[in-house]
């Protein structure tokens, strides 16, 4: 567990903005927060080597995930995204649901353990229904309920290609 937060992420965000090489980036157990989601989402958003980010448990909530989603809306490398166990809701959905309607590059997105409920997964359906580049979604631990379940797995093996994967072990 380390306390990066808010100065680090300045830090971090401004490296990003000039570095080309680095393509993964792992910052797990950091306490980044809204608000140093804030300030690493601009070097995210500026990056273009960037392929594959991990932020669980960093305590990102609805803010954080607001600017996160702009820049992410933005940014055209990166592949694969874990979101997990951060405290966004179904509110942080909404910015969500922005990436996939306009994001062409993320393929793996994980969600798992943020409380988006039933109402969060039908908001991220509505991003889905015009996604085609993700192939992977986890959304474990969500408190989803059975029947929205069902009708979400329904709605993305019926609506999309074989390639696409959103199975009960990812719910």
């Amino acid at each position: 567990f380390n306390n990066i937060g808010y100065k680090g992420m300045i830090a971090l965000s401004e490296g990003l903005k000039i570095n080309t090489t680095l393509q993964l980036i792992t910052l797990d157990y950091n306490n980044i927060g809204d608000e140093g989601m804030i300030a690493l989402s601009q070097g995210i958003m500026l990056n273009n080597g960037l392929h594959e980010i991990s932020l669980i448990y960093n305590n990102i909530g609805e803010e954080g995930m607001k600017i996160l989603g702009k820049a992410l809306e933005i940014n055209n490398t990166i592949v694969d995204i874990d979101l997990s166990c951060n405290l966004f809701e179904s509110k942080g959905c909404i910015y969500l649901a922005d990436v996939l309607r306009n994001n062409k590059s993320i393929e793996i997105m994980n969600l798992s353990n943020n409380r988006i409920g039933s109402e969060g997964c039908c908001i991220l359906s509505e991003g889905l229904k015009v996604n085609s580049t993700l192939i992977k979604l986890c959304l474990g631990h969500n408190y989803i309920g059975w029947d929205m379940t069902d009708a979400f797995i329904d709605f993305v093996v019926s609506d999309r290609s074989e390639e696409r994967r959103v199975g009960k072990e990812c719910l």
